[in-house]
Formats: structure tokens, sequence, C-alpha cells
């Protein structure tokens, strides 16, 4: 049996903002991320925060895409919605941003890929969850992409 690998090469580029693009695999990417976010693991939520002293989810978007990228992304999850690219719920891929509808407002995170986002939890502060998992299953709204592919 043969094996066919796909290798899909991303262009960072800042939607906005000034950033040089550059390309990296989806691999690279995944790994960039998870690196940023062991870093961030465990934060405190704090409404309004953008640091590792406390964050929320919208903070903690920005300050991962701000520190890893140089993208500048606006602060609330209800701007962030409208940027990028919208991508539907079976091409979701690492690096994208997921958002979620829930009882008292919006809730954003950033796709890591294996079913996985990482966000800022009010309870457990930053930390990884399933998008399968009951409740995220059920909250999900859309997703956006915030970097293109190399043509």
């Amino acid at each position: 049996m043969r094996r066919i690998i796909l290798v899909c090469f991303l262009v960072v580029v800042a939607v906005v903002g000034n950033v040089e693009a550059k390309t990296i695999t989806l691999n690279q990417l995944e790994r960039m991320l998870r690196a940023e976010v062991d870093q961030w693991h465990g934060t405190r939520y704090l409404l309004g925060g953008e640091s590792k002293s406390g964050v929320d989810c919208s903070g903690f978007v920005k300050a991962v895409f701000r520190n890893l990228f140089g993208v500048r992304l606006p602060r609330h999850s209800s701007r962030q919605v409208i940027i990028g690219k919208n991508v539907s719920r079976s091409r979701i891929r690492v690096g994208d941003i997921v958002f979620f509808k829930l009882a008292k407002g919006n809730h954003v995170g950033i796709y890591l890929g294996g079913g996985q986002f990482a966000h800022a939890s009010k309870s457990r502060g930053v930390t990884i969850s399933s998008l399968s998992g009951r409740y995220w299953r059920r909250c999900y709204w859309t997703a956006r992409r915030i970097f293109r592919d190399k043509t």
C-alpha cells in the first residue's frame, strides 16, 4: 500500500498590520502554536486582560498572533470574527480562529489541530479543549482563517 503525503504550505500574512510574508508548513505552524500555548497554559482568566498575569479569550488570541506572527488582531471577538476568510467547520485547520456563541456572549480560541483548540476559560484559565466535546460542539459558531495558502 502506497501512502501519499500531502504537504501544505501557508503564507503567513497580516490581515491587519504590516508583516512580511513567510512560508511555513502546517506542521511547523502547529509546533509553533503549541509551544506558545504551553507558555500561557494555566494563565488565570481576567476580563480585559492581555498578558500572562491575566487574560480573557480575545486578549489571548490577540496576544498569541502578535507574539508569534506580528499580526495585529482587533481586541474584541466581535471584531475578530469579521477579519480573514470564513472557513466551514469541515475545513478548519491549524491556526484558524474558532468562535462560539455562549449564553453570555461570544468566545474565541485558536485551532491547534487534532480536534483541539486553545482558549482562555473563565474557570480554568488558558487551556486546551476538544472541539468535539459536548459543550463546545453545541456552542460552535464559525471559524476564520487569517493565513492564506501559497499560490
